[in-house]
């Protein structure tokens, strides 16, 4: 789980940016709350599905989320 840092100081960073609490984060994105706490504490990987869903949410691309790109408006080369 090398990447699980990256993902959720990524997913935090992107919540913050939206200006979502956790909870309507979990809301918009049809997660439970509490994987939402997880994922940003290190303690769960996200699904595809969940990242697709999490992502829209968020409006970022998953690019950013899972590390591959620097600035969430990048695209991956």
């Amino acid at each position: 789980m090398e990447d699980l840092p990256v993902f959720k100081e990524r997913l935090l960073l992107a919540r913050r940016r939206a200006e979502l609490t956790q909870e309507a984060l979990a809301e918009l994105a049809g997660v439970h709350k509490s994987d939402v706490s997880k994922m940003e504490r290190g303690r769960m990987l996200s699904t595809a599905p969940r990242l697709r869903r999490l992502c829209v949410a968020l409006r970022v691309p998953s690019d950013f989320l899972l590390g591959l790109v620097e600035d969430h408006q990048q695209k991956a080369a």
